[in-house]
């Protein structure tokens, strides 16, 4: 049996729910408000706490951020109201799920048994078994797992605010490992662009290395396009405006990322407008030689620059031929190489220039071949100027109606890449291969 809270200040609502909850064998407290509700939360945390937004006395966003910041154990917060739009609010003061008015009994005790069955995460960082891990995050649930280790849903108590909490696994924990994860959250450190996913904290404790960062709510891009199929001419010219800006950003502190593809891009809020670059595990300074062995590329397969696989460093020019490849893919619905694998891939992309859909206004496409030329010299020398190119191309998108059928959702190129622990690795193709 689980204690719960239900706070609504309308009586029939906040029936409905607890008549709910105790049909399911839960112990309920009702409260009509805020006041009531911080009264009967102060002494301990319940094992759920409901709460509709419009309440008498205040709202009920802001009572979640109050209830967080009085307990450190992690318990689940769902947030009632009409709007959608509120689940995204809701996670952001520290709510687990929304429920959309008028509640329907049904979904609503599927929900919480969901929530109050979930097994516990990250009972093994340092010291989330006295309630906070690393001393301020309360750990929710786990976003990803890789090789590398953990990302995890937490709730800064210290900043008041859910963040994407990184953490090293033990296993991982090799030098060449280490250092990746130490450079990454430099890099973020140094940046600061709403396209650039920000650093919050970092360190290192008992051993485990952790970085904090802000906790994007919407879909990777590999998701999006898997769901919604291939961006109009003007969408995918805004996602490519974000992605420029983002380079732009670690541009302008002397950065590269090195790992641009559909899965490290959120949008947020599901808007292609609004593109989040995260995972900067292999950024980079520019004149940086590396931590890898000069047969070893790094990256994903099919988001590579043709100097890479041929042997050259990354730079500027080459995070911005992988962002024309991303738009492409977008623009599209699948990638330019679609079908092709392992070395075949890379040789491809190293000697043939993607194909630009025909469906888009002349100044895109003039803006994506010059994005994607195989000559590095004949690209872009920074995103600035790729982005006043842009900015003209944008005028004309999405006047020329496709002239193709959509294509079908994009094949997931990086599910089969190499990994070396925490990157993604391939060796060079041999020459004339």
């Amino acid at each position: 049996m689980a204690t719960a809270v239900v706070v609504d200040a309308d009586p029939q609502e906040r029936a409905r729910v607890a008549t709910t909850l105790g049909r399911a064998g839960h112990a309920v407290q009702e409260c009509a408000g805020v006041r009531a509700a911080l009264q009967a939360l102060a002494p301990r945390a319940p094992d759920l706490l409901v709460v509709a937004l419009d309440l008498p006395d205040g709202g009920g966003l802001d009572l979640v951020a109050r209830v967080r910041a009085l307990h450190a154990r992690p318990f689940p917060v769902v947030v009632v109201s009409a709007d959608p739009a509120d689940a995204a609010r809701g996670r952001a003061v520290g709510a687990t799920a929304h429920a959309l008015r008028p509640l329907d009994p049904d979904p609503l005790a599927r929900l919480v048994e969901r929530l109050l069955d979930e097994e516990p995460v990250g009972l093994d960082l340092p010291g989330a078994a006295e309630g906070l891990a690393f001393g301020r995050y309360a750990v929710w649930r786990a976003l990803g797992r890789g090789s590398f280790g953990v990302v995890y849903e937490a709730w800064d108590a210290l900043r008041g605010e859910a963040v994407a909490l990184k953490v090293l696994a033990p296993e991982a924990a090799e030098p060449e490992d280490l250092a990746r994860f130490v450079r990454e959250s430099r890099v973020l450190a140094r940046v600061d662009d709403p396209h650039v996913v920000a650093m919050r904290d970092a360190g290192v404790v008992g051993g485990r290395a952790y970085c904090a960062m802000r906790l994007v709510h919407g879909p990777t891009l590999e998701r999006h396009l898997r769901d919604t199929g291939p961006l109009a001419p003007a969408a995918g010219l805004a996602l490519l405006r974000g992605l420029l800006r983002a380079l732009g950003a670690l541009a302008a502190r002397g950065l590269v990322h090195r790992d641009l593809t559909p899965r490290n891009v959120i949008l947020e809020g599901a808007c292609p407008a609004r593109p989040v670059v995260i995972d900067f595990g292999l950024a980079k300074p520019a004149l940086d030689q590396g931590l890898t062995a000069p047969d070893i590329i790094l990256g994903t397969p099919g988001f590579m620059a043709p100097e890479v696989i041929t042997g050259a460093e990354a730079d500027a020019r080459s995070d911005l031929y992988v962002a024309g490849v991303v738009a492409l893919q977008a623009l599209a619905g699948r990638h330019p190489f679609d079908g092709l694998r392992g070395m075949a891939l890379l040789q491809a992309m190293a000697e043939v220039p993607p194909a630009i859909p025909p469906h888009l206004g002349a100044g895109a496409r003039a803006l994506l071949a010059w994005l994607t030329a195989l000559d590095p010299a004949r690209r872009p020398a920074t995103p600035t100027e790729a982005l006043e190119a842009l900015e003209q191309a944008a005028d004309e998108a999405g006047v020329s109606p496709p002239v193709t059928a959509p294509a079908p959702p994009p094949v997931d190129l990086a599910a089969d890449a190499p990994t070396v622990r925490y990157v993604r690795a391939t060796r060079r193709p041999a020459a004339g291969a």
